[in-house]
């Protein structure tokens, strides 16, 4: 039993939300074909609404079957969530949580952390599944760059948000000459940051990600969502947290060893020697690259088992308003 259409509710903007509508777009390309798939919220950026167009509909509401209508939100924005609720009254309600969501008193859960840390804030019935931390891989990687001992294009991003602090420890460590050889793609910083690079560049938030990071062989990003993206297509990856809810993330990577801390565990620091390693220790780029390479094929299968337990749990809810 499948529902007659699917839903998909996010907004995302450059200040927040991209990734949980480009996660929402990985579980809509899991599910059949010839089931209707519509969007509804806002997108602010021109490449992301273009691609949201491309795998779902306008919103049709005058012939939605509310009841046979299944309705996938993820957002942080509780308002947003208390207006899909209202606007898909009789429709069964998905959301994609992790511990800094709003969770909706009728929504069924599947969390993207483990649900112990809810036991005081949720009923635990509402949770139907949990660790869904892996998503796809989106094909930008570069057949030219499968592995480069040593760093030549390297993406620098803090996810949809720039966090001066943590930016301008970053530059400053990658302005030192050892790695003056090394072009540089930032996302959204200051220009006058690029003073002292001899190969570096600047895009707007709201740039097109994906044809950026398929340029480069390196990432240094925050522990959010995107680095499974970057772990699926091959990139030699530095990570550092930013927030609570990226703990968990980095916490796995590092266990996997496939992908490494710039972060002093005594000082809680950049280290330059960290980035040193990363950038252009051969041996080093090695261990992360075939480590990820051959670590376990279903870690990016997260939209297909996501799309197996919001299946099972509408046929519940289905046989659920049968009983009644």
């Amino acid at each position: 039993m499948l529902p007659t259409s699917i839903v998909f509710a996010a907004n995302a903007s450059e200040a927040v939300g991209a990734g949980h509508l480009r996660r929402m777009i990985e579980i809509a390309k899991s599910f059949p074909s010839s089931i209707p798939k519509f969007f509804y919220g806002s997108v602010d950026i021109p490449w992301l609404a273009n691609l949201t167009k491309e795998y779902l509909r306008t919103l049709d509401r005058a012939n939605l079957d509310a009841s046979n209508t299944i309705v996938v939100i993820d957002s942080y924005d509780e308002s947003f969530c208390y207006q899909v609720s209202k606007a898909f009254l009789g429709s069964l309600l998905i959301q994609i949580a992790d511990q800094n969501s709003f969770v909706l008193p009728r929504a069924k859960v599947l969390f993207m952390d483990k649900p112990f840390e809810y036991a005081n804030r949720i009923n635990p019935k509402q949770i139907i599944g949990h660790d869904l931390k892996f998503f796809p891989a989106r094909n930008y990687g570069n057949a030219d760059l499968i592995f480069s001992p040593q760093a030549r294009r390297v993406l620098v991003t803090t996810g949809g948000v720039v966090h001066p602090k943590f930016i301008q420890s970053i530059v400053q460590i990658l302005k030192h000459e050892a790695f003056n050889k090394i072009e540089f793609n930032f996302f959204g910083i200051d220009p006058k940051m690029l003073a002292g690079f001899r190969i570096a560049n600047n895009f707007e938030l709201g740039s097109n990600f994906d044809s950026i990071a398929a340029a480069c062989d390196t990432a240094i990003s925050a522990a959010g969502t995107t680095i499974w993206d970057l772990l699926a297509n091959n990139k030699v990856l530095g990570i550092y947290h930013l927030a609570a809810n990226q703990k968990g993330n980095f916490d796995f990577v590092l266990q996997k060893r496939i992908a490494m801390s710039l972060i002093s565990s005594t000082s809680q620091e950049f280290s330059r020697v960290y980035f040193e390693k990363l950038l252009l220790d051969r041996e080093t780029r090695f261990k992360l690259f075939h480590a990820n390479a051959n670590s376990d094929e279903d870690r990016f299968r997260g939209s297909q088992l996501t799309r197996d337990l919001i299946v099972n749990t509408y046929q519940v809810f289905k046989g659920s308003e049968k009983e009644k």
